[in-house]
């Protein structure tokens, strides 16, 4: 059946109309606008699958109970809410054990609302360039129905921004890096996860004005053995890193021994500044650091910590309830206090034997109430040693000119 001029005329208006009430017009990127009702879930899966270059997501205010998680595969979109307390993604019904959302795009931003209770992790971004996270918080409000779940975690990402982000409740960690690279992560707060941070076999990372407390460890930077990747060249400035004496900890913590309780846990990592923070209140210790005994799988990973500076700091209670090796410890008659080092300077064996300058370096750190900081030297000496040969004393590693990073600058997303 043929159309007639006059009917093709209105056909062609009423679709322009359709497109301006999305934002614009035919080619043109498009605003999606979801609001709360019978139609909020649907329309909200859809258009994270439909969602194209430039396109926004604006989501409305309420409660969009969610049964299966969301995929954004496209790039350069926007997703906002109207605010963390107005708008709440929840996936306390989800089946499919997916994360809550799940992004592999590129220049994709998410702000303005709350993501709760996602069964495999609440945000998931993967091997993307550019993404940002602002006025969001993500909640488990039952842990116990998790086997393992993280906050927001970021797989061989560059350039990432954190900004106001509140993560609670995770099992493993609140925010995990892993690969990642030009990394900002500021005025944020984790509280009650495994882990508040993570940064493993990651690098160029600046974190500060965070607080990271009552986690099971506050803040970890970490270089897994069996994962390629370099670990260091981090800034951490200007935190609180307090209580953090939840006796769970993050998979890849446990998997390595750390014992809970811990402020600042580095593990075979280089080059870390860490200035001007509060640190206090742990029943293990505040600030540790150690070898990671295992051998690396690439040549640019190196199973020892060094070039490490502390100064400015404010260090806390600590050692008032230590576990898991630190309880060992105690009782063999060691201090455990503000800051412990395994004392590892070599690693390799035979030919491929090296030893380290590991160049660690402590300065105008003070305690809160006064008195002196306590600092343990575990004396394992090679990377495959273990306690059994440890040769505690409070013997300081050797110093030196470490430079502090550079300022991480992200490009403008």
């Amino acid at each position: 059946m043929g159309v007639s001029k006059g009917m093709g005329m209105k056909y062609l208006a009423s679709t322009l109309v359709m497109a301006l009430a999305l934002g614009g017009g035919i080619g043109q990127a498009k605003t999606f606008k979801i609001k709360a009702g019978p139609e909020a879930v649907p329309a909200l899966t859809l258009a994270f699958e439909q969602a194209k270059g430039g396109d926004k997501i604006r989501i409305g205010r309420g409660v969009f109970e969610l049964p299966e998680g969301l995929t954004l595969s496209a790039s350069s979109v926007r997703v906002s809410g109207a605010g963390v307390a107005q708008t709440v993604l929840r996936f306390a019904g989800q089946t499919d054990g997916q994360p809550g959302i799940r992004l592999s795009g590129t220049q994709v931003q998410l702000r303005g609302f709350v993501v709760e209770d996602a069964v495999n992790g609440a945000i998931l971004a993967e091997n993307g360039d550019g993404y940002s996270f602002s006025n969001l918080e993500v909640r488990f409000t039952s842990p116990s129905r998790l086997v393992t779940a993280d906050g927001i975690a970021l797989t061989g990402v560059r350039n990432a921004l954190f900004d106001t982000v509140l993560v609670t409740g995770a099992v493993d960690g609140g925010i995990v890096l892993s690969q990642c690279e030009n990394i900002v992560i500021r005025s944020s707060k984790a509280e009650q996860n495994g882990a508040g941070l993570v940064l493993e076999n990651t690098k160029k990372v600046d974190v500060y004005d965070n607080a990271f407390s009552n986690n099971g460890v506050g803040l970890a930077v970490i270089q897994m053995p069996q994962t390629p990747g370099d670990a260091g060249i981090v800034r951490i400035f200007r935190n609180q890193i307090e209580a953090n004496d939840l006796r769970v900890r993050a998979a890849s913590l446990l998997g390595m021994g750390v014992p809970p309780s811990v402020g600042v846990l580095l593990l075979a990592v280089h080059d870390v500044h860490i200035f001007q923070n509060t640190i206090g209140q742990h029943g293990g210790a505040n600030m540790v650091m150690l070898s990671s005994g295992a051998q690396p799988v690439s040549p640019d990973q190196i199973p020892v910590t060094y070039n490490i500076v502390a100064h400015d700091n404010v260090f806390g209670r600590s050692g008032f309830a230590p576990q898991g090796t630190f309880a060992t410890l105690q009782q063999r008659g060691y201090t455990i206090g503000d800051i412990l080092w395994d004392g590892v300077e070599s690693y390799g064996k035979g030919a491929a034997l090296r030893t380290l300058p590991v160049r660690i370096e402590f300065a105008n750190n003070t305690k809160q109430g006064g008195g002196a900081i306590s600092f343990t030297n575990l004396g394992i000496g090679h990377a495959s040693g273990s306690l059994e040969g440890a040769k505690p004393s409070q013997a300081l590693p050797p110093g030196g000119a470490s430079p502090e990073p550079a300022p991480v600058i992200l490009p403008q997303f």
